[in-house]
């Protein structure tokens, strides 16, 4: 998968798990494939070792925590408002890297 095909499917999977009609199911299944994703995704980024793709690693790092121990048996996506908008966030930086 390119790094092109990994943020969009990142994002695919956001606004998946934004949605108010997903299954329990389905978010176990999403984290799962989040947390496959993003060290892939730091791979790519961090190849450039700028001070900016640095940053975005660290925060790709704290990104990866977060959704590992978020369990979606006790709680929404939606509702873990830091994971949330750290997602957001990183998916907003990520585009001008690419």
């Amino acid at each position: 998968m390119s790094e092109i095909e990994t943020v969009q499917r990142l994002e695919e999977l956001y606004r998946q798990l934004m949605g108010s009609d997903i299954a329990t199911a389905q978010e176990v299944k999403a984290k799962a494939e989040i947390i496959s994703l993003i060290p892939q995704l730091k791979a790519v980024i961090q190849a450039d070792n700028s001070a900016e793709t640095q940053e975005l690693g660290q925060e790709l790092e704290k990104l990866y925590e977060l959704v590992s121990k978020w369990n979606p048996l006790t709680a929404w996506f939606r509702d873990e408002e830091p994971l949330v908008q750290l997602y957001f966030d990183i998916l907003s930086k990520v585009r001008l890297f690419l």
